[in-house]
This record gives C-alpha cells, sequence and structure tokens, in this order.
C-alpha cells in the first residue's frame, strides 16, 4: 500500500472541507495533517477501503466531514473561547466577530463579582437580591438597584 497516493485519491474531499468550513488559525497544511490522520485511523478500521476506490471516498468523505464538524462545534462551544489565542489579525477573521456582550474573560469576572457581591449581603439582603433576579418587586428595591449600580459600574456598557 503506497498511503501517499492513496491519500491523493481523498485530497479533493479535503480541500473542498476546507472551503467550506472556518477552523481558528487553521492553514491548508494543518487541514492536509488532519485529512492524513483520519484517513489512516480509517484503513486501521476498514482495510477493505484499499481495495474499492469507490468505498474509499464515501468512507473517507464521511468520516471526514464528521471529525471537521467535531472540531467546529468545539471551537465554537463557549465555554472553549478561552483555548483560542491571544492575537489574531482582525482584518483576516473581521466577518466572525461576536455580536455586543460580554466576552467570556468579562463574563468570568462578572460572575466572580457577582458571588463576591452576595457575600457581602446579609440574609435579607440576599432574599432581596434574590427578588431583584426574579424580577419581583419589594420596599427597598430602588436603593439595592442603586448600590448594585455602584458595584458593578465597571460592567456597564454605557461607560465604555
Amino acid at each position: 500500500m503506497d498511503f501517499e497516493k492513496t491519500y491523493q485519491k481523498v485530497r479533493g474531499t479535503v480541500l473542498k472541507c476546507h472551503r467550506e468550513f472556518y477552523l481558528h488559525l487553521w492553514d491548508t497544511c494543518d487541514w492536509e495533517q488532519e485529512g492524513m490522520i483520519v484517513l489512516y485511523h480509517l484503513i486501521e478500521e476498514n482495510p477493505i477501503v484499499l481495495e474499492d476506490d469507490d468505498k474509499l471516498h464515501v468512507y473517507f468523505k464521511t468520516k471526514f466531514r464528521n471529525h471537521i464538524i467535531d472540531k467546529v462545534r468545539m471551537q465554537e462551544a463557549k465555554k472553549r473561547t478561552l483555548d483560542t489565542k491571544a492575537y489574531v489579525e482582525v482584518s483576516e477573521v473581521g466577518h466572525l466577530l461576536a455580536d455586543p456582550g460580554l466576552y467570556m474573560d468579562e463574563l468570568v469576572l462578572f460572575k466572580n463579582q457577582i458571588q463576591e457581591y452576595k457575600n457581602t449581603l446579609s440574609q435579607k439582603e440576599l432574599d432581596n437580591y434574590q427578588r431583584i433576579v426574579s424580577n419581583q418587586s419589594f420596599k427597598g428595591r430602588k436603593k439595592m438597584l442603586k448600590a448594585m449600580a455602584h458595584y458593578f459600574k465597571e460592567f456597564d456598557p454605557r461607560k465604555s
């Protein structure tokens, strides 16, 4: 078996997926390498594909596309956004910039700030905080909201 010749038979599928999907910081070499890895595993699991080119194309296309879709899902998962590299040229990925809102690192800081704020509250104030979160009315609501606004002023989008 000549692995390079076998890979050349399915290389078109790899390049088509490269045009169809976007994976952060992947270039053509990364796509080719993933294609070779998937092909290697496919041959190990189903050596029969070496005897039939039609099966090779169908099996590889299915396995490779599923592999890439898994990578895209992993990339898009909100909890994994902190794993991405710190710097990417904006001109290259400007069309992918997210809607306005908190970024993941800001969200983590905001949740920590909420926890710190809740730790400073008495039991009665904590009950009132729960009422605010569930949008209920109570006496002293405006005063508590004003105090909370001061505590969370760095997250106010109007002040940035």
